[in-house]
């Protein structure tokens, strides 16, 4: 979950709100179904007693599936990130469960599950090729090296406190560690020699991009009184020299891009850049509905924006599709604290 100092008082929330929310906070299942495969796939996250559950807007048909995961147990709680994997699937990181599930993006079939007694809160991953992947694993303060193809751990490395966003480029690691209220470190792990260094930022690092070996992005979250405020990090993996900062109003959560055009997702809005200026801001996205932002994703495709919005931690949340100008398209009633998004085609 992106809110981690809060994350008490939402489960406390969740638990009263599983007796006494009139609206149920998870998605109804819809029968199971053949998904084309061009989709908008979205974790709700779900809490105490609440399982995760995956729905999928299909873009083929423009039908909203909710509970698309074929299986009769529970997949457990605080889903925090999905994957493209090979061909027709995808993987879900769950964080307070500690698995990995392997699910087929047309049937919902689970197709490998693990649940290695290693882990310890898996919190995102990025593929380093077609069969390895890197798992920032929150509460171990370690990044775990991960064998895709047989679901096992090959190595792990030592990181930063609380790590969260990663990327991967020029064959290192970047690792946004925020530390909570502190550290705010982006540790740099050289994957074959297991060389470390870092970058001291400020203000609540959440999030890392890659753009090839060329440009990493770091966003920095703010959401500290003792500390700067949000910003828009760029550095240069070749070097790991901080090229240029775009601060930022409010507090931050999330970004997504499709080319040049970065969206950063806050609170309660969308803001944009175009990263090609390092320079410059506007806001692309607002709505007096929203409450509560949570998740953001790009088509690269049509180019449209989709967020979901948490509400109120305790009943369904929502995702929004809105077009590169901002307008909004139509809204889906998703489960409850809808959070990763992922477009697959």
């Amino acid at each position: 979950m992106k809110k981690k100092l809060t994350s008490f008082l939402l489960c406390c929330a969740v638990s009263a709100a599983v007796c006494s929310c009139v609206n149920s906070p998870t998605s109804p299942a819809s029968p199971p179904a053949h998904l084309t495969g061009y989709g908008v796939y979205i974790i709700n996250q779900g809490g105490t007693n609440i399982s995760s559950t995956l729905d999928c807007l299909d873009l083929t048909n423009g039908k909203y599936f909710s509970n698309v995961v074929v299986s009769n147990a529970s997949l457990g709680s605080d889903g925090n990130d999905l994957v493209k994997g090979n061909g027709d699937s995808l993987y879900m990181v769950m964080e307070n469960s500690n698995r990995i599930y392997l699910v087929s993006d047309t049937s919902g079939k689970i197709l490998a599950t693990d649940t290695s007694t290693s882990f310890n809160i898996p919190y995102k991953m990025v593929l380093l090729n077609d069969s390895i992947a890197a798992i920032a694993e929150y509460n171990a303060n370690s990044v775990t090296v991960y064998n895709l193809r047989t679901m096992t751990v090959i190595k792990s490395i030592p990181v930063g406190d609380n790590p969260q966003g990663l990327a991967y480029s020029n064959g290192k690691l970047y690792v946004a560690c925020p530390g909570f209220t502190s550290e705010n470190l982006v540790y740099i792990a050289d994957v074959s020699t297991g060389i470390e260094s870092y970058l001291s930022l400020d203000s609540n690092v959440v999030a890392v991009k890659a753009f090839g070996d060329s440009l990493v992005l770091v966003l920095c979250g703010g959401g500290y009184t003792s500390q700067p405020g949000a910003a828009l990090d760029f550095i240069d993996p070749r070097t790991d020299n901080k090229l240029a900062r775009i601060p930022l109003p409010t507090d931050a959560f999330g970004f997504a891009f499709d080319g040049n055009d970065c969206y950063i997702q806050t609170g309660t809005a969308v803001l944009h850049t175009d990263i090609s200026k390092r320079s410059g801001l506007d806001t692309t996205i607002t709505n007096p509905a929203f409450v509560s932002l949570y998740g953001i994703t790009v088509d690269t495709v049509t180019h449209d924006i989709y967020v979901s919005d948490g509400k109120n931690y305790t009943s369904r949340g929502e995702l929004y599709q809105y077009d590169s100008k901002g307008h909004l398209l139509q809204s889906f009633t998703a489960g409850l604290i809808p959070g990763p998004i992922l477009v697959v085609y």
